[in-house]
């Protein structure tokens, strides 16, 4: 089992539901790997959310 940190690029993609990265992640994560997440990236991400086309969409869900 592994540990990882994630930054911007990585945590970015896993919002994408046929991203490469998600699909990978998401086995590593069912394998038992571990993922964090520090907040200014956690906060990056959710601010590049809000502001996409769908952002009103992607805050309801």
């Amino acid at each position: 089992m592994a540990t990882y940190l994630l930054d911007t690029n990585h945590a970015s993609p896993l919002v994408t539901l046929h991203h490469p990265l998600r699909q990978r992640v998401l086995a590593a994560f069912d394998a038992g790997d571990t993922f964090a997440i520090n907040v200014p990236v956690l906060t990056e991400t959710l601010y590049g959310i809000s502001t996409t086309p769908r952002g009103v969409q992607n805050r309801t869900v």
